[in-house]
């Protein structure tokens, strides 16, 4: 779909640890904490048109907010600096005119 659709763009989000209703293959890391390369591959594909997800903070009603930071983050140190920089500050700044 990214590939077809050059105006769609990806917010990843992830909990530390999966819930019950989350499915391990669709996340970006697996089990043991290491990215799946299909998702490698898609991030650096992509990478001008991914941000994070993180921003559910004190209005969480379900108090998570801790484990969706903890887990989002840790697929950031998974990417290499340049890519994780760019997912993290430089595409939000971009894609919603922060400066």
């Amino acid at each position: 779909m990214l590939e077809a659709h050059p105006n769609l763009y990806l917010s990843l989000k992830m909990l530390a640890k999966p819930g019950a209703c989350q499915v391990v293959e669709n996340r970006p890391l697996n089990e043991e904490g290491e990215i799946w390369p299909e998702w490698e591959t898609l991030i650096k594909e992509f990478r001008h048109r991914i941000v994070l997800g993180a921003d559910d903070g004190a209005l969480n009603p379900n108090g998570n907010a801790e484990a969706n930071i903890a887990g989002t983050w840790a697929l950031l140190e998974k990417l290499p600096d340049r890519i994780a920089l760019l997912i993290a500050c430089d595409n939000p700044r971009k894609i919603y005119n922060l400066d």
